[in-house]
């Protein structure tokens, strides 16, 4: 990740690594791949159009189709998770991947996206006129900040990781 000019914080030792795309002095596009399994996330640096991302089945797949993804089918980039991204983090197993989005092009939200069936999670509530900052994930629950873009004041909350059916 680093590679790329990414600013990476890692929280504790096991804990998924936050990235924080969103600082266009700082932000370089190029993939982060998931760490493990075939997915990384395609980062897009627009300056002051935000930071836009995109989800790619980066690996062999070795048949026509893997689940909700095709030999012809490997880029996902649609709806209002993948607009002025402000962080994100993969699960340690690589099959979901946690976005927060800011309030100028995004939704101000936090969303869970289970990447092998391309469906899409809101755990929180948008939060309008509020950037939106992942700051801490854990195996059950998502520990974030809201930042009003206006008067700057910050809030904390934690949100629950939907679990996965059939696991």
């Amino acid at each position: 990740m680093l590679a790329f000019g990414l600013l990476a914080v890692l929280a504790f030792a096991g804990q998924q690594t936050v990235v924080h795309p969103a600082n266009p002095t700082t932000c370089t596009g190029g993939a982060v791949k998931a760490p493990t399994g075939p997915f990384a996330v395609w980062v897009f640096c627009e300056d002051a159009l935000g930071t836009h991302i995109g989800v790619v089945y980066a690996d062999h797949m070795g048949a026509p189709s893997d689940r909700a993804w095709g030999v012809n089918d490997r880029f996902w980039q649609e709806g209002p998770w993948a607009s002025d991204v402000q962080t994100f983090a993969w699960s340690q197993d690589g099959t979901t991947l946690f976005v927060s989005t800011g309030a100028v092009y995004g939704s101000s939200t936090l969303y869970q996206l289970d990447v092998h069936d391309r469906k899409v999670y809101e755990l929180i509530a948008a939060a309008p006129d509020h950037d939106v900052q992942i700051l801490l994930v854990t195996p059950k629950t998502i520990r974030y900040r809201l930042r009003n873009v206006e008067t700057q004041a910050t809030r904390v909350g934690e949100a629950r990781i939907r679990e996965r059916r059939g696991k």
